[in-house]
C-alpha cells in the first residue's frame, strides 16, 4: 500500500522504456463495456489519448496521439518539460514526469448521439481509463504516477489542430520512480 501512493518524484536520469509506456497505454485504453456499445469494449468510444513524452527510452521527446487500434504513437509536434509543466497548472511534477497522458473528448458528439447522457459517459470513460492508467503504471514496480489538473484551453491549443473542438477530460503523469 505504501508503494501505491501517488508518485511525484521521478528519476531525472532514466525514464521508462518504450515498451513500458506502450503496455501502460494499451492496457488503459481498451474501452469500457456498456449499454451504449452493446457491451463491446473495443477501444475508447468518446475520448482520444494524447501523450507528451520526455526522457522515454526509445521515444523521441514530443507530443503524440496514441492510436489504440494499432498501438502506435503518432508524432504531432515537439515538447519540452517546461511546456509539460505549464499545461498542468504549472505543477512541477508534471514537467518532471516522463509521460503525461491527456484524454480529450468532443463534448458535442456524444450529446448529439446519446442525449444529455453522452457527456456523462465521456466523463465515465475518462475516469475508468484514468484508474486503469494508475493500475497499469503500478504493475511495473519501478514506475509511478499521479492524476493532475490542467489549463483546459492551453491543452487543447497545444494539441491542435488535431484536438481542435475537443475538451480535456483528465491527465495522468507517470514515469520511472526516483529512488
Amino acid at each position: 500500500m505504501r508503494r501505491r501512493g501517488s508518485c511525484r518524484e521521478f528519476d531525472p536520469e532514466t525514464g521508462p522504456t518504450r515498451r513500458q509506456v506502450g503496455t501502460v497505454l494499451d492496457r488503459a485504453t481498451r474501452g469500457v463495456p456498456g449499454d451504449w456499445n452493446g457491451g463491446a469494449a473495443d477501444g475508447l468510444a468518446f475520448n482520444d489519448a494524447y501523450v507528451l513524452a520526455a526522457g522515454v527510452d526509445g521515444v523521441p521527446d514530443g507530443t503524440y496521439q496514441f492510436l489504440p487500434e494499432t498501438a502506435e504513437l503518432e508524432r504531432l509536434s515537439g515538447v519540452d518539460r517546461r511546456t509539460k509543466r505549464h499545461l498542468a497548472l504549472d505543477q512541477s511534477w508534471a514537467g518532471d514526469a516522463h509521460v503525461n497522458v491527456y484524454l480529450l473528448a468532443d463534448a458535442d458528439e456524444p450529446v448529439d448521439r446519446l442525449g444529455d447522457r453522452g457527456y456523462r459517459l465521456a466523463q465515465l470513460e475518462a475516469g475508468v481509463t484514468l484508474g486503469r492508467l494508475y493500475l497499469a503504471t503500478y504493475a511495473h514496480r519501478d514506475l509511478g504516477g499521479t492524476g493532475l489538473t490542467f489549463y483546459d484551453d492551453a491543452v487543447t491549443d497545444h494539441l491542435s489542430p488535431r484536438a481542435a473542438g475537443q475538451t480535456p477530460t483528465c491527465l495522468f503523469a507517470f514515469g520511472r520512480r526516483d529512488g
